[in-house]
């Protein structure tokens, strides 16, 4: 059965032209069940009819580039219900993105224009039957690289273009000069707009209908096509003109208007960086800020920050100050890139004037910035004068500024304010929800479950609120990483490691595929801490050296401090001293004058307890009591390690009755008199 496509065809048509082909090919009952009104059920019928059948068909649909969307998408799902036996040709000079996947069907065959280029036996095959003789490597390559592998080009270089020496000429102009010959006689053939409109194309890094259309009306790649023009066409639907045929022509700069649709064409087509090129090109500094200013951050972030920092560097202050909105998704876009983030927050509170929506969304995300840098007071201050500031319709900034005011509270004082940060988080959420932030939201659970309700030994609420933010975060991105690493950590606690196990695979994995550096750094300390539960000391100190590995985004922050010297006590818990010592020392030396100068405190009572002297590791933990730090959810740890200093120090009573009071504490705290048994032998 061939059907040829001969003008463009919607999904009625298409069937039309199916039941056509079945009576000429004499399969007058697979003619009778197509429904030209009905799509739907002629699926079922034609599909039930191929089944039943007892001979092998053959559907070859040419031209099909003249397929609506809707019709390719009828016969991709015809494709997928063929019975064995069947098979279905599907050929033209470009193959959307529904069709596309159907090269990888054994009963289905897709032939585009990329599938007809010739490759290098091809040019051999062609150089040989001229009477070329048997040709070189090199002549071969140097004919593939003039011609891009086009049909026509191919056989007039091997038929003539080529100099007399047997290769291509090394001049530019004359490698060119082939495809000239071919291109001016293709076009020769078609009216003026169409001669004008190659030219205009040339520019452009991306085709398709749409674009092509926003330059010279509908139809106007079809136009090209129809004229000869090699354009090939990717998997996702995008066309390029090759580069030995671009370059045959001049730039031309597009009027800033059609530029800018172009452009709007590129982005909402998952192409952000060549939208944002092709206006950076034309020197349109307020189009590309305008266009960044109307993106997501997801959007931007998939795109590659790095390379709109190039595209700022390049924009004046009065584009961006008119329109502050760009500066507001790029910094917020950046919060997993510090470095960005840090230049474009400064360069925000250089353009955007004080007192407005946009600088305040700006000062809630440097209070984050501060607090994770350590200085708690300016956050909270910062924090503080956004939220006496902020409209009730600046929701999500009003959001970030209570998560950042949590974050100062949570590094300040975890055990001693627990209530008020889960009010100033709760509040975050409600925000969140309200404005569709599903990753703040999640983030906001996420701060909820494990730096409280986890901190504090509320074990099913952590889990909760940290299946709640995985929930929120279905992609497999860097966010998804660090909430399955907090999973992770629960898991560990409550002694399901193998789940744990689980999670900390997802995560790295992610890590490693986006190359996100503290992803992987975070699953990896994660990994330690189950090592360390399961007693696995080369897993342990493997798992700490290959997160010190992937610094990037975390260790020179407050972070830092807390894996020093949490792998202190993961050393000291293993009876790797030396280890314990080094990272101990670095931990403090870290600590020194910051935001969390106590951090390492418990670190260092473990270590003396362990390894060090005994009374001052009961000195260590008499401050540790009275410290921030001093969690109910560890009051039977805190007991444990004083029966070990006294033990240690040969007061047998003593240590005894410490064990029996981490027993009771246990107990009344976590409802598991026997943790100091399973968890600390």
């Amino acid at each position: 059965v061939r059907i040829v496509l001969r003008r463009p065809q919607d999904t009625s048509g298409l069937l039309s032209s199916i039941a056509l082909g079945a009576r000429r090919a004499g399969l007058p009952t697979l003619a009778e069940a197509i429904d030209a009104d009905d799509p739907e059920a002629t699926l079922d019928r034609l599909t039930d009819r191929l089944h039943a059948g007892d001979r092998r068909v053959l559907v070859a649909v040419d031209e099909v580039h003249r397929a609506s969307p809707e019709a390719a998408a009828w016969l991709a799902a015809l494709a997928a219900e063929l019975p064995d036996g069947t098979r279905l040709v599907i050929a033209g000079r470009r193959i959307g993105p529904a069709l596309a996947a159907l090269a990888q069907r054994q009963d289905a065959t897709t032939a585009g224009v990329a599938e007809l280029r010739f490759d290098h036996d091809d040019v051999s095959a062609i150089l040989t039957a001229v009477g070329r003789g048997t040709a070189g490597p090199a002549e071969v390559d140097a004919i593939l690289a003039a011609t891009d592998g086009w049909p026509a080009a191919v056989v007039l270089s091997a038929a003539g273009e080529i100099a007399t020496d047997g290769s291509v000429g090394e001049d530019r102009h004359e490698r060119g000069a082939v495809l000239r010959r071919l291109v001016d006689g293709l076009l020769g053939a078609t009216d003026p707009s169409t001669r004008e409109l190659v030219g205009v194309i040339a520019d452009l890094p991306l085709l398709s209908a749409p674009v092509v259309a926003a330059l010279s009306g509908e139809g106007a790649l079809d136009r090209l096509l129809d004229a000869g023009m090699p354009i090939r066409f990717r998997a996702d639907g995008w066309g390029e003109l090759p580069d030995p045929v671009r370059e045959l022509f001049h730039r031309q700069t597009l009027p800033r208007e059609v530029a800018r649709r172009v452009a709007g064409l590129y982005a909402r087509g998952g192409e952000l960086v060549e939208a944002a090129a092709l206006l950076h090109r034309a020197g349109d500094h307020d189009g590309v800020v305008e266009l960044l200013a109307g993106e997501r951050r997801e959007a931007l972030q998939r795109a590659g920050l790095a390379f709109f920092d190039a595209v700022l560097t390049d924009t004046s202050d009065e584009s961006l100050a008119r329109h502050p909105a760009a500066m507001v998704q790029l910094v917020q876009a950046a919060e997993r890139q510090p470095r960005l983030r840090g230049a474009w927050s400064e360069r925000a509170t250089q353009v955007l004037d004080q007192g407005t929506p946009w600088r305040r969304a700006i000062d809630a995300e440097r209070a984050l910035d501060v607090a994770r840098a350590g200085d708690l007071d300016a956050a909270t201050r910062m924090a503080d004068e956004v939220l006496a500031a902020a409209g009730s319709d600046e929701i999500t900034t009003r959001g970030r500024a209570h998560l950042a005011r949590a974050l100062c509270l949570l590094l300040r004082d975890t055990a001693g304010s627990t209530s008020d940060v889960a009010e100033e988080l709760e509040l975050a959420i409600g925000l969140f929800s309200l404005a569709g932030e599903r990753g703040w939201e999640a983030e906001a659970h996420q701060a909820l479950g494990y730096g409280v309700h986890f901190t504090t030994g509320a074990f099913e609420l952590a889990a909760e609120r940290l299946e709640r933010a995985l929930a929120l975060r279905p992609a497999p991105d860097a966010a998804r990483a660090g909430t399955l690493t907090y999973v992770a950590e629960v898991l560990t606690h409550i002694g399901r490691f193998d789940d744990a196990a689980v999670a900390l695979r997802e995560a790295s994995a992610i890590g490693q595929r986006l190359g996100d550096s503290r992803s992987i750094g975070y699953a990896a300390w994660s990994a330690a801490e189950l090592a360390c539960r399961r007693r696995d000391l080369a897993g342990a100190v493997a798992a700490l050296e290959e997160a010190e590995a992937h610094p990037e985004g975390w260790f020179d922050r407050l972070a830092g401090i807390d894996f020093l010297a949490n792998a202190a006590q993961i050393r000291t818990i293993l009876g790797d001293e030396e280890g314990a010592r080094r990272d101990l020392a670095r931990a403090e030396a870290r600590a020194s004058g910051t935001a969390r100068a106590e951090a390492p405190l418990a670190a260092r009572v473990r270590f003396e307890a362990t390894f060090g002297d005994p009374a001052a590791a009961l000195r260590e933990l008499d401050v540790l009591d009275e410290s921030p730090l001093a969690y109910r959810s560890d009051r039977w740890l805190r007991l444990l390690l004083r029966a070990v200093s006294a033990a240690r120090m040969g007061d047998r009573a003593r240590a005894a009755a410490f064990v029996e009071r981490s027993r009771r504490a246990a107990a009344a705290d976590l409802g598991d008199p026997d943790k100091p048994a399973h968890r600390e032998p």
